[in-house]
């Protein structure tokens, strides 16, 4: 896979086609974080790298937890615009990184341009119905998603979001319907998996649920999600100071974040145990 995205890259630069640059970032999203930014900046320290290359590294380093991190990129990103503005592209990526920062306003202004430029730009509608999803807008996001599959039935990031917001709006059944087709095509796809027991949440099904969270967790093990949900499911079904035993555990781990140390806190609350909390 890193041949193939090395090759590629290359490619890119030579043609500078956005159409070449979607391959390109396709392909990236099935290498590992890591493998890919030492490849791009391996790349963007070339004399030949241009702004393709250096869209993708700051689009990769997005999901980098620091903050600081992301503002930076994200004025990268709009350094770049500036020179490419009817890049659709480059608009994407922008978009991308003022979402990762939850501007949801500016975000959604970069993915309106981005059709306006290409209509056909599937991930640009996606993101559109990822920013309604946010706003809690669930029926208008199922409705952009679907809107996409009419066009492009097998595109999975829309098969995804149209799920999210299915189980948002209660129709779980048929959100765990489209969850098992993406992990038919992809069965290593945590984001499906995850949604996937919570889909079954949404149902009152705590059991299947944990035990589809304890294979992502056994996947994804760094990634608090996992651990949060499952502590949820167990809290659900009665069973409080299990959760509570994981948290605890977790807080005193390297991994420990605020949304851990919130969720424990309101479990000692549960168990009237307010100094703890």
């Amino acid at each position: 896979r890193s041949c193939i995205a090395r090759v590629l890259g290359r490619f890119a630069r030579r043609t500078a086609s956005d159409d070449v640059a979607e391959v390109f970032a396709v392909l990236l999203a099935d290498l590992v974080a890591d493998d890919a930014r030492k490849l791009l900046e391996k790349e963007a320290g070339s004399n030949r790298a241009d702004a393709t290359i250096e869209t993708y590294l700051a689009s990769i380093r997005l999901s980098d937890a620091s903050k600081d991190v992301r503002a930076a990129q994200r004025e990268k990103l709009e350094v770049i615009s500036q020179k490419m503005p009817d890049s659709a592209f480059v608009r994407y990526h922008l978009g991308r990184a003022y979402l990762a920062e939850s501007n949801l306003r500016a975000a959604a202004e970069q993915f309106d341009r981005c059709v306006k430029l290409d209509s056909n730009y599937s991930p640009a509608w996606v993101a559109l119905a990822e920013i309604e999803l946010r706003a809690g807008n669930a029926p208008a996001a199922e409705m952009r998603a679907s809107a996409v599959l009419r066009s492009n039935p097998a595109f999975l990031p829309a098969i995804m979001t149209k799920a999210r917001a299915q189980i948002a709006r209660g129709k779980a059944v048929d959100a765990a319907r489209s969850l098992e087709q993406v992990l038919s095509i992809q069965p290593d796809n945590n984001d499906a998996l995850f949604w996937l027991a919570g889909s079954h949440m949404a149902r009152r099904d705590a059991a299947k649920a944990l035990t589809l969270l304890g294979q992502g967790k056994k996947r994804d093990g760094n990634n608090p999600r996992w651990l949060l949900a499952e502590t949820q499911a167990l809290a659900s079904t009665g069973k409080v100071p299990e959760a509570r035993a994981q948290l605890e555990a977790a807080r005193r781990s390297e991994n420990v974040t605020e949304e851990i140390l919130q969720n424990l806190a309101s479990l000692q609350l549960a168990m009237r145990d307010g100094e703890a909390a």
